[in-house]
Formats: structure tokens, sequence, C-alpha cells
């Protein structure tokens, strides 16, 4: 092998193992999601902090819109038995409950619509 080449190798070699060690670059034995596989349970690192958020901001954004779904789908009650139906607002969480609201809010901003109740 050349001498140019061999540095070039090198180089390159030494670009990943720092890349590695700042956390940008995986290698094959480490996990490519922050969570534990088992468990369930988001690991306690930045990346497995973040992962929570995002999934978090997930969750909320599909009850907003399932929100939206049953306010303009459904009368309220079901047409079947006649019993009154189970709205979203109680199915989320009760740690959710300000950010669910503050996102359906961004939603009625955005869409320029008058909530009944909002």
């Amino acid at each position: 092998m050349e001498e140019g080449n061999y540095q070039k190798l090198k180089d390159r070699q030494s670009h990943s193992v720092q890349l590695h060690n700042m956390g940008a670059k995986m290698n094959i034995h480490s996990k490519g999601v922050p969570i534990d596989p088992l468990t369930l349970r988001y690991e306690q690192t930045e990346k497995g902090r973040q992962m929570e958020l995002k999934d978090q901001d997930k969750k909320i954004d599909s009850l907003v819109r399932a929100h939206k779904l049953q306010t303009w789908g459904t009368s309220g009650y079901n047409i079947i038995t006649g019993q009154r139906s189970l709205t979203v607002e109680e199915m989320v969480p009760e740690n959710n409950y300000g950010q669910f609201h503050q996102k359906l809010g961004h939603y009625y901003e955005k869409f320029r619509i008058k909530p009944e109740n909002l």
C-alpha cells in the first residue's frame, strides 16, 4: 500500500473513532434506539429524554387528531346504543392535559376555527 493511501486510511479511521466518541456514530455493538426493549423504559441519557419527549408529543398529536375527528364526525352519542360516547378529552392522561389543550388551541388557531368550549 502506498504511503499516501495508508495515511488516508488512518485519517479516516481516526475520524470515525472521534465521531463514535462524540456519540455521533454508533459502533456495531451499540443499540440504535435509546430504549430498553425488555422493560420498554427510556435510557437515562440525553437521547433517551429526547426520544421520550418526541414519543409523548406524537401521542398528544394523535389525541388532537382524534378529538378533531370526533368533533366533526359524531354527535356525541353512539347511534346503535343511544348512549353518550366517551370523549377524547376524557381519555387524555392528567399529566398531559395542559399540553393537549395547548396543541388543540394551536390547531383551532391554525384553521381559524372557533371551538365551542376551549
